[in-house]
């Protein structure tokens, strides 16, 4: 009887040194290496720019209890305060909120805590961005080197060094997850891996509003990676359904939170969006500027910026170099998605990365819909994902063709090879570099100014810090020297921008404290003239004298008077006049509501009340209650000037007609002459709006600061 035995598969022989160490080269570890090692400059950073509001300053996140203030509200809104600006930013980002509640539960306010965590979701990013290339290009070359640029790469020091950027980031990491969910198998993906990815995207959304763009990214990776299957429509079908459901849940979930605001309600401030005030060639090659921008900062990212707000991008000077490099920029992806009409090869590879580039870019890139910035290097973060990997594929392919053996580079390849690496070292360097310049307020906007002089509001920040310190030294010299850096920082930033009510109410403040206090009242009416609401200009007023000590004794005896007697309307409309004037503009509210509550035919409560509406930036209320008031009062010219600017966006001719009627009411007041104006201008009647704007600053005193307001107006409507 014969035995046998049972065959046994032949000892594997080792691996090559060389192969494993090429093969652990063209793995995610190099890119998880570089992110790590590149932001380690940024866990030195406390807390800069939108971190004082959301982290520093936030009570929400101090108790992982607060789930209704985390998940169910607004991620700028105070939940202490009775009032809210409604031309904020709408945003919803309520995963992110809790990152930083989970943050603050471990560590409390320790700033190393949220960088470290930044860091590190950071480099699970970049070993993401190495997993997607892979399913998407089935190259490890193409990957690892996508990986490595994206981890290492300057665009991105905002989204990581500032704790706040954590919201680009986790998008783009659960993005990531919901993509790879869908490619990673060889087959097209089942219920599983949709419920996965769908979970995944749903995320995303609840870390940022633009992660919106999953869809079309989503439908384009799985057209590339099965594409050559040819599934059924109704597979097709299917898919969009079921990756339709995570925008199902989120956009209800948002509107509960922004209280049916899904979107701000208009740009309101050209100095961050400057596309805002451009008109004709200016709003079609504005777009094209945004684009060159973000262009030039993913190929040469020397000058780096926390803002790129006017005089940075300024679409009204003109077309510029950054516009032509955004042209062309833009005929590259065009000429890119040409490749849908091939049928394999590397211009399909390139079709479907610009169609993923542009299906991301589109929410942030000011074409069609304005947002509140121009631009901004954290909004770049998943974008920047399909443009790396293009250009990853770029270098792959020339690398195969010119350089193999043969090539006509291929003698040049060492030479190539070190210039290849020092450029990867130029971007190391300047993302470490620029990472420590996120450690504060004062870091960064310094910093930022020396690149950008001109920047309006970056001079203007950095003005305010400086008034700051100015205020709390004793040294009666280093106190006249911060002051003299205010002044010329705030002077730049009005030469930029007349109308800039920030830095005129700030340069009042820089005279108050010179002991200048006539110059500093006409700065700061002049602050007021151009934004009313502005509270902080109302209580400089104060300081100036505006309320005297009796009128704060006044105040006194005027609480007592309602606290002993809550239905004495005159004590009531007193003490909210007299609040408002002192810049008590919530508390006066409290009060005129309870006044008009009581007194609903008396004119002047009317009227009052609609004014503390406004201060407190209740638009929509304060609209309704000042055609009450002109019902009760056709001659009240205050609440007619108040109807033509509640009015001048949504009913132009109504506006013009309430502008016209405050004028005639009171002709002498450099308010109701500006309202008829800008009511003129927004009835397209620019001529007439001119000559009455020659005409105010004709009458305008010489040192008064609205007369370059007005001239920077008049250019503006000039063709």
């Amino acid at each position: 009887m014969s035995s046998s035995r049972t065959p046994t598969r032949a000892a594997r022989p080792p691996q090559a040194p060389d192969r494993a160490a090429a093969r652990w080269r063209s793995g995610p570890w190099p890119a998880i290496l570089a992110a790590v090692l590149c932001y380690a400059s940024s866990l030195g950073n406390g807390f800069a720019y939108d971190d004082n509001p959301i982290v520093r300053d936030n009570p929400r996140i101090r108790s992982l209890d607060n789930l209704a203030q985390i998940w169910l509200t607004d991620w700028w809104l105070d939940p202490d305060a009775t009032v809210q600006d409604p031309t904020r930013d709408r945003l919803y980002r309520p995963l992110t909120l809790f990152s930083f509640a989970v943050n603050h539960a471990v560590h409390g306010l320790a700033p190393l805590g949220y960088h470290v965590v930044n860091v590190l979701l950071h480099a699970l990013a970049a070993a993401l961005v190495w997993r997607f290339a892979l399913a998407m290009l089935e190259s490890r070359s193409v990957a690892s080197l996508a990986a490595l640029l994206f981890a290492v790469h300057p665009v991105h020091a905002e989204a990581v060094a500032n704790v706040v950027g954590r919201a680009e980031v986790l998008s783009t990491v659960f993005l990531l997850l919901g993509l790879i969910a869908l490619t990673r198998g060889a087959s097209p993906p089942g219920r599983a891996a949709l419920l996965s990815a769908c979970g995944a995207f749903l995320a995303a959304l609840l870390s940022k509003e633009t992660a919106v763009c999953y869809l079309p990214v989503a439908l384009l990776a799985l057209a590339r990676r099965f594409g050559a299957a040819r599934l059924p429509w109704r597979t097709w079908g299917l898919y969009v359904l079921a990756l339709g459901l995570p925008v199902a849940v989120y956009l209800p979930a948002r509107a509960y939170a922004l209280e049916a605001r899904l979107i701000r309600d208009k740009v309101t401030s050209g100095l961050f969006n400057p596309l805002r005030d451009a008109e004709g060639p200016a709003r079609i090659h504005g777009p094209l500027s945004v684009l060159g921008h973000y262009a030039r900062l993913l190929i040469a990212p020397a000058d780096l910026s926390c803002d790129y707000g006017l005089a940075i991008f300024n679409p009204n000077a003109g077309p510029t170099v950054v516009t032509v490099l955004g042209a062309a920029f833009a005929a590259a992806l065009l000429a890119a998605l040409r490749g849908f009409a091939k049928p394999r090869g590397l211009w399909r590879e390139l079709a479907f990365l610009a169609a993923m580039f542009l299906a991301s870019y589109f929410l942030i890139s000011n074409a069609v819909l304005l947002i509140g910035v121009s631009l901004a290097e954290r909004l770049f973060y998943w974008p920047s994902v399909p443009a790396l990997l293009g250009a990853a594929l770029l270098v792959n392919e020339l690398h195969r063709r010119a350089c193999e053996p043969g090539g006509l580079l291929h003698e040049r390849l060492g030479l190539l090879r070190t210039l290849g690496a020092l450029l990867l070292v130029a971007l190391v360097l300047r993302t470490a570099v620029r990472n420590p310049d996120w450690r504060d307020d004062f870091t960064l906007f310094s910093a930022d100014v020396a690149m950008h002089p001109n920047g309006a509001h970056l001079n203007a920040s950095l003005a305010q810090l400086v008034i700051w310190d100015a205020e709390r030294e004793r040294d009666p010299r280093a106190r006249e020297a911060l002051l003299r850096r205010a002044a010329e920082l705030l002077d730049r930033a009005l030469a930029v921008s007349a109308r800039f009510p920030q830095a005129l109410r700030q340069r009042g403040k820089v005279y108050l404290l010179e002991g200048d206090a006539d110059r500093a009242r006409k700065f700061v009416e002049s602050a007021l003239a151009l934004n009313p609401s502005d509270e902080k200009a109302q209580r400089l007023l104060a300081e100036l004298g505006a309320v005297t000590e009796q009128d704060a004794a006044r105040l006194d005896d005027l609480r007592r008077q309602v606290q002993e007697n809550p239905s004495d309307v005159a004590a009531r409309l007193e003490l909210g006049r007299l609040l408002i004037r002192v810049g008590l503009n919530e508390d006066a509210l409290v009060q005129l509501l309870a006044a008009y509550e009581l007194s609903p035919q008396d004119a002047a409560v009317v009227k009052a009340y609609g004014e503390a509406l406004l201060v407190c930036f209740q638009q929509e209320r304060a609209l309704e209650i000042f055609r009450r008031a002109v019902e009760l009062d056709p001659r009240d010219w205050e609440s007619h000037a108040n109807l033509s600017r509640l009015l001048a966006e949504t009913d132009p001719r109504a506006a013009l007609e309430h502008a016209r009627r405050a004028n005639e009411l009171q002709p002498d007041d450099v308010r109701t002459q500006i309202n008829l104006a800008e009511a003129y201008a927004a009835n397209g009647a620019v001529a007439e709006a001119l000559r009455r704007f020659e005409r105010i600053e004709a009458a305008l005193p010489q040192d008064s600061p609205l007369r370059a307001a007005v001239r920077e107006r008049m250019r503006e409507l000039r063709p």
